[in-house]
């Protein structure tokens, strides 16, 4: 069993307990809101330090239980050399998004924990630098499964400061200039602003 398929049956069984739980929010009077605003992500790609930018959006049930979407693209630069006789240099342009759900405990609480998962996809190109102009010459799509826990800060009724981690998991990068799957994925520290209706 792929590493992929491990931890997507882990936090499959991690998840019940919150989908269970979930259940019961839902039932009897549903108070139905949204949320949605910015977010920068500290990383590691191709083991050099960098930084993505982003946004989101989610449908919030019962200030607890939110469904939405969002994405985000590389904003350092980062390259790589071919391995020919004279090497050429590629930037490496990265991004991703998808579908997620989280789940906030008790979000009534000025500072509280926060948890969620983004099932998506992304893509990572290689374009080769010249001084006339930028070329795409290789790229390829991955699938992406990206867990994370957070602590959560209310500032005022319409907005809150959220601080979490996540691990980024990739399957479906062909190896290219020596940068596999394994090269796109890591640990990422996630700074996002929040704003709705959460009173």
């Amino acid at each position: 069993m792929s590493l992929l398929k491990k931890v997507t049956l882990a936090l499959t069984i991690l998840l019940i307990p919150t989908l269970l739980s979930a259940r019961n929010l839902v039932e009897g009077n549903i108070k139905s809101s949204g949320f949605g605003g910015p977010y920068v992500k500290f990383t590691s790609i191709n083991s050099e330090f960098g930084v993505m930018a982003g946004g989101f959006g989610a449908w919030l049930i019962n200030d607890q239980i939110a469904f939405g979407g969002g994405g985000c693209g590389l904003t350092t630069r980062h390259e790589v050399e071919s391995s020919d006789t004279t090497p050429i240099t590629y930037r490496i342009d990265f991004g991703y998004g998808g579908f997620y759900m989280g789940y906030i405990h008790s979000p009534s609480d000025i500072l509280h924990l926060t948890g969620g998962l983004l099932i998506g996809a992304g893509g990572v190109d290689f374009s080769k630098q010249d001084d006339i102009d930028t070329h795409p010459n290789f790229g390829d799509g991955f699938f992406i499964l990206e867990p994370e826990i957070g602590i959560e800060v209310n500032v005022v009724d319409h907005f809150r400061l959220d601080l979490n981690t996540s691990y980024r998991f990739l399957s479906g990068v062909e190896e290219q200039f020596g940068i596999t799957d394994e090269d796109l994925m890591g640990i990422t520290v996630t700074l996002a602003l929040k704003f709705g209706d959460f009173r």
